[in-house]
């Protein structure tokens, strides 16, 4: 009499990558939110005199041209660059949703007329423009917080557009319709979420690219203002010491910035394949 066999356990591509995306990225936030509190680590304290110095014990990341703590800047301008990352995300995810919800559901000139806008603002390459509106209304947070809802919300209005179009015209959709709910209500209470999915699906890998804005923007000196830590700050003041041999200016924001964006990457990776295989 042979003995049942057991069937292999097959991992979930999925949920290994959104695991390791969530992990990466819990170890990044505690890193930069838990240790500059334990350390007590001030990343606008200068030393002139202990400037560009190589990693040593007492600064394991070495000190920058005004010998400021690179470990110290890295952590505060984590805290930054992660925290207008993750929130400028949602002013395009709830325009670009809302609009992307209406259109489809509609159709006809209102969605016309939107796609033409997202057409607009999808000709112009995504850098340039984001970059012409930080010149206009000027360098800070709040300026990249702008220029990121302006340009970001378009993706996320084509996405629900196409997913609202096929659902409109669904049974419960037609009960709601029945039950002389009002068309702002049904998109509301019953497109909208059920296009979230592949909105917030998209926005996690948003967060990974909002870095890559952040940085580019304070890398060309219209981000956030000094003496306020960032990780693009930080690449744009290392660049011009690169040639001396002070490679860690350079080596461990850019690592930083790697790293995040890979954590988030994972994860939208992770929610995507999920997507796929229900």
């Amino acid at each position: 009499m042979t003995g049942k066999q057991v069937k292999p356990k097959e991992y979930d591509p999925a949920r290994i990558r959104m695991f390791s995306g969530c992990a990466l990225l819990l170890v990044t936030l505690l890193v930069c939110f838990i240790v500059p509190i334990l350390i007590h680590a001030d990343p606008y304290a200068q030393d002139v005199a202990n400037g560009l110095r190589s990693p040593y014990a007492e600064h394991i990341m070495g000190t920058d041209a005004l010998g400021r703590d690179i470990f110290a800047r890295l952590l505060y301008g984590g805290q930054t660059d992660l925290i207008v990352a993750m929130v400028a995300v949602i002013a395009p995810l709830i325009l670009g949703t809302f609009l992307g919800a209406s259109g489809g559901y509609y159709g006809g000139w209102l969605d016309t007329l939107i796609m033409r806008i997202a057409d607009v603002i999808s000709a112009f390459p995504f850098y340039v423009l984001a970059i012409a509106l930080v010149f206009v209304i000027g360098n800070g947070m709040g300026s990249v917080f702008t220029a990121i809802a302006i340009v970001s919300w378009v993706p996320y209005c084509r996405l629900v557009r196409a997913e609202a179009s096929r659902i409109k015209n669904l049974d419960f959709i037609s009960a709601a319709k029945m039950g002389n709910l009002s068309d702002l209500r049904i998109i509301i209470n019953h497109v909208m979420p059920n296009v979230m999915h592949q909105a917030l699906t998209y926005a996690v890998t948003d967060a990974s690219a909002n870095i890559g804005v952040i940085v580019t923007l304070s890398y060309f000196g219209m981000g956030l203002v000094p003496p306020q830590p960032d990780w693009g700050q930080m690449l744009s003041e290392g660049q011009q010491y690169f040639a001396n041999g002070d490679y860690y200016l350079i080596f461990f924001p850019a690592l930083a910035i790697i790293i995040a964006s890979f954590a988030f990457s994972l994860i939208g990776e992770g929610l995507n394949v999920d997507k796929e295989t229900r």
